[in-house]
């Protein structure tokens, strides 16, 4: 399957979710489409790989500046989140899992969802796991 493929799928399934969880809005569908095509990031050829180390700034900011605002001051945060994305950048560049390795798998899945729960409660998480799942699944065809 191809990623325009993984975020048609996606997008149809979190859209028709986050309808029913009265979740859509802008962000909540890109957070959806992101999703679907997620799960290829461990392969150097796809369109998430080669947004990876802008992805790594966005979701560090989306995910972990909330965090660490509350307990620094502005500038310091900023610094500190731009710290942590690069030793994330790093840390993938030395262990980049196979392709349809650790990724695709139900752990990473559930594990992202728990992040996605926490930040943006149970709608958007419930829509970007199911669109997360749709491209395992689709792979396996």
């Amino acid at each position: 399957m191809n990623y325009p493929e993984h975020i048609a799928v996606g997008l149809v399934l979190g859209i028709a979710i986050l309808f029913f969880f009265n979740s859509l809005n802008l962000f909540s569908v890109v957070f959806v489409g992101l999703c679907s095509i997620l799960p290829d990031i461990d392969h150097p050829k796809s369109k998430v790989s080669q947004l990876l180390y802008f992805l790594v700034f966005a979701l560090s900011f989306i995910f972990i500046e909330p965090i660490i605002q509350k307990y620094f001051a502005f500038s310091i945060s900023i610094v500190l989140n731009l710290l942590f994305s690069a030793t994330i950048i790093i840390l993938w560049l030395a262990v980049k899992p196979r392709h349809r390795g650790v990724t695709h798998s139900l752990l990473f899945a559930v594990a992202f969802a728990i992040l996605a729960f926490y930040f943006y409660g149970l709608g958007i998480c419930i829509a970007g796991l199911a669109s997360y799942l749709s491209h395992i699944v689709l792979d396996k065809f």
